[in-house]
């Protein structure tokens, strides 16, 4: 299933829910879905859930590689920046379930009490979840019941239900220290400034000094930050992620390819449609086409 999202002002992802009145996102898709088996490097308030259907995942959650094979899955905390990627090169089915933490807030004491303290815990930014282990097994199952269950009448009282118990398995099972929780590293946040910089300046040429500066950092920092947490050079991140506004220009209006590229912040359309085709292993053109079939 293709997934093109659009973000807000912090790069946070802007999440499509299934019903825009009950923040839960519930879906299952394919990594070859993705421009070069790699999803968007992203942060978002849900807590999301991945479950590995076949094949094997890598997520990288603030520069960890978590390995999630067939059966298991794995949990991410709000706010934390994240990715899933196929580092074998092979196709992968998942399903993804985000669930705000809203949804866990009955009351304001409920809230301060159990779902704060973990929320915005930076110890726990992930937890692995195996099918080996009973009680993270548990999760799975619940997960794979709200998926099997999306499209019922009462998919939100199932989902509400299954996701309360999911928290309960959690918090009976991990030390979560009540203390005020340590706040996100230097330099996680020095990449965060990087990465809105990139969002609103895209379109204008950018060098390494002026994304680094954003950051407030030298060159060689800025490309050391990029490296530890995305697993690539800033660069070649301003790059994929003008590609992927072109994905949704080309798949929402009718702009013509010419006027994309240089929208996007490339140079000329022949080095656009050579990047497009390096990274999409198709061109601007049949890409345009092939979303207008899916939807």
């Amino acid at each position: 299933m293709k997934r093109y999202s659009t973000f807000n002002v912090d790069l946070s992802e802007n999440v499509a829910y299934n019903d825009p009145a009950f923040p839960a996102y519930i879906t299952s898709g394919f990594l070859s879905c993705y421009p070069d088996l790699k999803g968007c490097t992203h942060w978002h308030e849900d807590w999301e859930f991945i479950i590995v259907l076949e094949g094997l995942e890598t997520y990288n959650v603030n520069g960890n590689l978590i390995e999630i094979e067939a059966g298991d899955a794995i949990f991410v905390n709000s706010r934390q920046v994240h990715y899933g990627f196929s580092a074998d090169r092979k196709d992968c089915e998942f399903i993804c379930i985000l669930l705000n933490p809203s949804l866990l807030c009955s009351n304001k004491d409920f809230d301060e009490k159990f779902v704060k303290p973990f929320t915005y815990n930076a110890n726990y930014p992930f937890i692995k979840l195996s099918r080996k282990i009973q009680w993270q097994n548990k999760i799975i199952k619940l997960l794979k019941e709200i998926h099997l269950k999306k499209d019922e009448k009462t998919w939100q009282f199932i989902t509400q239900r299954n996701f309360f118990s999911i928290f309960e398995l959690i918090y009976s099972n991990v030390d979560i220290k009540s203390e005020k929780s340590v706040q996100n590293s230097a330099g996680l946040n020095a990449l965060k400034l990087m990465m809105v910089f990139i969002q609103d300046n895209y379109k204008r040429k950018i060098s390494l000094e002026d994304i680094a500066s954003a950051g407030f950092c030298c060159k060689s920092k800025c490309s050391s930050i990029f490296s530890q947490y995305l697993k690539e050079s800033p660069i070649i991140y301003l790059i994929k992620y003008r590609l992927k506004i072109s994905t949704e220009l080309l798949c929402k209006t009718g702009i013509p390819i010419t006027e994309i590229a240089y929208e996007c912040g490339f140079s000329g359309t022949s080095y656009f449609c050579e990047t497009f085709h390096k990274y999409y292993k198709t061109t601007p053109l049949d890409f345009r086409k092939d979303s207008v079939q899916i939807s």
